[in-house]
């Protein structure tokens, strides 16, 4: 029956009374009442776990609630873009600020699944009446995530293990400094939305291949863990880590003579709809089928027909039939892949690439710049997981001991993390849940014999004891006395490296305080820059610019764009003079530096520089320009960097930079020693900015080289500690240069010819040489300008040159002849050449 409006009110009205209210309450506590006090004691230390764990990654709110890091201002982009033009308009826009001028598209370039999760917080806040920002929504996402992570871990040890398992479980992973880091106060990064979906992936899966589990549930729990590896395929890349975990479990399996249908099955299922749906996104397509993860999925999935049609087949005679049909096939299969070459070029790349090779990353610059790609240490590895380390180390003993499938799974989990935490320092992520499960295996394994010594409820034999017929309450209470012991410094380093503030709240410095400097710059630059300002900086700080100014960049840290970092970085270590060339053809407008200048920042008795900024960068920039090649007027240029070793006995050296034009190079160095701190010298675009801002004057180093101060640079702006600065370009004059022969057609020998030539700014202002010494290079070449020889040098008077050439080529039937001018930063004027002159020999 149809009910109306009127009436359905009155309904909500009558439910709302006193009465109604007060039946509901004893209909609650009477259900509250069948709860048994153990349940009710159980759940409530899970739901106090995962306050505690709330609370904890709350601590950087201290220093005010920013998003923290770099990559979490691009998921917020991309939520701004959603929330303003809907879901499908993450599909089809451009950030036009983003590697500037060609722009980057999310679609192609990034996963959705972070900033649509975000979206979708966001929009239930919103549902409920709490009227949230969506700034906020961004800073306060990771919590609910990090939490969402510990429950999940909770149920994979519960289901493993036990409730008790599950607490201990939930407990480690609240107080897991990795974990904290990745999912506190306002680190929105794909890592939130990651963890928890690999973590329910594999419990799900674990409960679809459970033998007591009936065919309806392995077929629902197979569907669950395909969805939950699909959204994490949609959010993180490392989705494929827990792919392979996976295919691991199932050759595990199979290797100890452990298949079952329900295995095949549940593999077929998760991975299948997986590989299926993973095609969808953009930035995957289908050339993730031809990976080679995605090949070794793939390949596990053949080897499991194999066994299923070994078990099905009716005789001996049949399987070695099946046997051999499966070499044949391998084989064609792996030499068509090999034949067009799919199987070679399905490698991991990148970063990928450097986690399962760590070998390789010193050959990837890029990745080997970012701190949180390096290898692990011991120390760092222990710093991160603790007491938790050595208590997971006989949860794997245990674990091994009983060799369910959850625990094959388990093992499997726990070895490869491990070795892609120690591969890569971010990625004891990874580790974080599966080193809180085995430690919480071992709490409850050695816990439980603690326990019933307590309550005397194990009595041991006076047989196997000689001297007493049960332990004491004393020893008892000592093994969970070590635990505790060997628990709680752990925690508490938890509770202090959380108990910090977001990135940009401490202007990115390893400091415990509030630093505004790049709040400050970032303020300035959205209130005084015009919007069509492009601005020239280190890719780290690409997100914070474009996001919380608008200002175009060259490059972000999505580093999509390599050879975009390579100009940056070769034009921080270019003279004045180059790099304004490699600015102007990228259209820039500012410079902005990030410099830990000592103001206290490392001691009082420290070095001038603390190496937290670009200060220190300047090496990975070395390494990433090197080989960079550059437009100039005179031609392309290849610009490289060569380390030289000054002092063999202590290893002291320096850099040089050598830039290679028409086969002429130059080299000049362009570090120093300065106070023991190798810093770039002012022959450096960075070196000359950074000199030139020291706060309380220019540091008096003998050994820089260059010029005093910047001549095409002006500072606009600096923080209050001077730790971001940033600088208008003001670009050159472009000189107009003309050169003649008089004559042009010589004898072959014994011949001279004249060069003449004018040198006038762009508004034809005559420009003279001789006041500051720069003067007009004679040039000539016999190979059709490959390569330039030195006539002489002439000075321009009042606009014009002259030069009488006697000494010319011999054995030439034309040589080519040009005048160039350095410039001269001083009087804003560039580089000028002409055109090549034909001089014939007749």
């Amino acid at each position: 029956m149809e009910v109306k409006p009127e009436g359905f009110l009155g309904e909500i009205r009558a439910g709302l009374t006193r009465e109604s209210f007060a039946s509901r309450f004893r209909a609650i506590r009477k259900n509250l009442g069948l709860v048994s006090r153990a349940s009710f004691l159980h759940y409530s230390i899970l739901s106090l776990t995962l306050v505690l764990a709330s609370l904890v990654r709350l601590l950087p709110l201290r220093w005010g609630a920013y998003i923290s890091e770099f990559d979490p201002y691009f998921n917020f982009n991309d939520m701004r873009q959603i929330t303003a033009n809907g879901w499908q308009s993450w599909f089809s826009y451009v950030n036009v600020a983003e590697w500037f001028p060609f722009g980057r598209a999310p679609v192609t370039t990034s996963y959705p699944g972070t900033s649509f999760t975000g979206v979708l917080i966001y929009q239930f806040f919103q549902s409920i009446g709490v009227n949230i920002s969506l700034y906020d929504a961004a800073v306060y996402s990771p919590i609910l995530l990090g939490a969402f992570a510990v429950l999940a871990t909770y149920f994979f040890a519960k289901d493993l293990w036990g409730k008790s398992a599950g607490l201990f479980a939930a407990l480690f992973a609240a107080f897991s400094s990795s974990l904290i880091s990745r999912t506190e106060l306002g680190f929105f990064r794909n890592e939130g939305v990651g963890i928890p979906t690999m973590i329910l992936t594999f419990l799900f899966f674990i409960r679809a291949v459970n033998p007591g589990k009936s065919l309806k549930s392995t077929i629902i729990y197979s569907m669950m863990s395909s969805i939950s590896l699909i959204y994490m395929s949609f959010s993180w890349g490392s989705f494929r880590y827990a792919a392979e975990v996976l295919g691991l479990f199932a050759l595990a399996m199979v290797v100890l003579r452990r298949y079952t249908p329900r295995l095949f099955l549940t593999y077929g299922i998760t991975l299948g709809f997986m590989l299926f749906i993973g095609t969808e996104i953009p930035l995957l397509g289908h050339a993730f089928l031809i990976e080679s993860t995605t090949l070794a999925l793939l390949g596990v999935m053949g080897l499991l027909i194999v066994m299923e049609l070994a078990r099905l087949a009716p005789s001996t005679r049949g399987r070695l039939s099946i046997l051999g049909v499966t070499v044949a096939s391998s084989a064609l299969i792996v030499f068509g892949l090999v034949s067009t070459k799919i199987l070679t070029g399905s490698l991991l790349q990148g970063k990928f690439l450097a986690t399962v090779n760590p070998f390789v990353r010193s050959n990837i610059p890029i990745v080997a710049s970012v701190a949180e790609n390096r290898p692990s240490t011991w120390a760092s590895l222990y710093l991160e997981l603790g007491s938790l380390t050595i208590l997971a180390v006989f949860g794997f003993f245990i674990a091994f001991q009983r060799l369910r499938e959850g625990d094959v799974l388990l093992i499997i989990f726990g070895v490869t993390g491990f070795y892609f935490a120690a591969s890569l320092v971010r990625l004891t992520l990874l580790l974080a849940p599966v080193m809180a499960t085995l430690a919480a295996i071992t709490v409850v394994e050695l816990g439980k014999p603690a326990m019933d010594i307590i309550q005397q409820a194990v009595i041991f034999p006076r047989r196997k004891l000689r001297f007493t017929s049960k332990v004491s309450r004393e020893f008892s209470l000592g093994i969970l006395l070590i635990i505790v012991v060997l628990v709680v410094p752990t925690f508490i380093n938890a509770v202090q490296s959380a108990y910090t503030p977001t990135t940009i709240a401490s202007a990115s410095l390893p400091v415990r305080a509030a630093v505004p400097d790049w709040l400050e710059a970032l303020s300035w630059m959205n209130s005084n820059l015009p919007h069509s300002s492009v601005v020239f900086a280190w890719w780290d700080y690409g997100y914070w610019i474009t996001v919380n100014t608008g200002l175009s960049t060259i490059s972000d840290n999505g580093t999509g764009n390599t050879t975009a970092i390579q100009v940056i970085a070769t034009g921080f270590l270019l003279n004045e003079s180059l790099a304004v060339q490699v600015m102007r053809h990228e259209r820039v407008t500012h410079v902005a530096i990030f410099i830990s200048y000592n103001r206290g920042l490392c001691g009082s008795s420290g070095p001038p520089f603390c190496g937290y900024g670009d200060d220190s960068k300047w090496y990975w920039m070395v390494r990433i320009g090197n080989g960079t090649k550059i437009n100039t007027p005179l031609g392309v240029a290849t610009v490289s960097y060569r380390q030289v070793v000054t002092n063999p006995s202590n290893g002291a050296s320096e850099y040089h930079r050598l830039v290679t034009i028409a086969n002429k190079t130059s080299d000049e160095r362009i570090t120093s020693n300065y106070q023991n701190v190798q810093i770039p010298t002012s022959n450096t675009v960075l070196g000359l900015l950074m000199r030139s801002s020291y706060p309380g004057g220019r540091p008096s180093d003998a050994n820089d080289t260059g010029p005093a101060a910047p001549s095409y640079f002006v500072q606009d702006f600096a923080s209050s500690s001077f730790y971001v600065l940033v600088y208008s370009v003001r670009y050159p004059d472009q000189p107009l240069m003309t050169a003649q022969l008089t004559p042009a057609i010589v004898k072959p020998t014994g011949g001279t010819t004249t060069i003449s030539g004018t040198l006038t700014t762009s508004t034809a202002r005559p420009i003279d040489t001789t006041s500051d010494r720069i003067p007009v290079i004679l040039e000539d070449s016999v190979d059709g300008g490959a390569k330039w020889n030195f006539i002489a040098n002439v000075n321009s008077t009042a606009g014009h040159f002259s030069y009488s050439w006697t000494n010319l080529p011999t054995n030439q039937q034309y040589v080519l002849v040009r005048a160039r001018w350095p410039g001269d930063p001083a009087r804003l004027l560039d580089i000028a050449v002409t055109m090549p002159q034909p001089l014939t020999f007749m």
